[in-house]
């Protein structure tokens, strides 16, 4: 009997893109459940939509108090730790998404010869860190983290 002989192929990319890409993948989305889950949350909680636009406590109340659990509301719920180092991670938005701009800067540098479909990824991680740096510093952004920030 003869055997058959699958090839082997090597993974191009290279381990350092990998790292920055899912680096930036798991800040991005814990920032996002963070700030604008909690915002949803506590929008439908309160029946405001227009606090979506214009979020502050006179509208949406505390944020701690809109945190989507599933559960009971205690320290043991993996669901509040999930939440509420993510609202954490929120508070330091300026300087984490300047981090991740010149993490993807590098990754996408170290990658753009080597492995098309990472340099992509990354390139999309990146720009999605572009428009949150963006929306950090505008008035709404502003609003959102003094929001958060109570």
């Amino acid at each position: 009997m003869t055997d058959v002989q699958v090839p082997v192929r090597a993974f191009a990319g290279s381990p350092g893109g990998r790292v920055v890409f899912w680096s930036q993948l798991i800040a991005l989305t814990a920032y996002l459940l963070g700030s604008y889950v909690i915002l949803v949350a506590a929008v439908i909680h309160r029946r405001d939509p227009g606090a979506l636009l214009r979020p502050g406590l006179e509208r949406l109340g505390d944020p701690k108090a809109s945190f989507p659990i599933v559960g009971p509301d205690s320290e043991w719920n993996p669901v509040v730790w999930v939440f509420g180092l993510s609202r954490a991670l929120g508070f330091f938005v300026y300087p984490l998404s300047a981090a991740a701009l010149l993490l993807g800067a590098a990754g996408l540098l170290r990658t753009r010869r080597r492995d098309r479909a990472l340099f992509r990824r990354i390139a999309a991680v990146t720009a999605a860190w572009l428009v949150v740096g963006i929306v950090a510093v505008t008035p709404y952004g502003a609003h959102l983290l003094t929001w958060l920030l109570d």
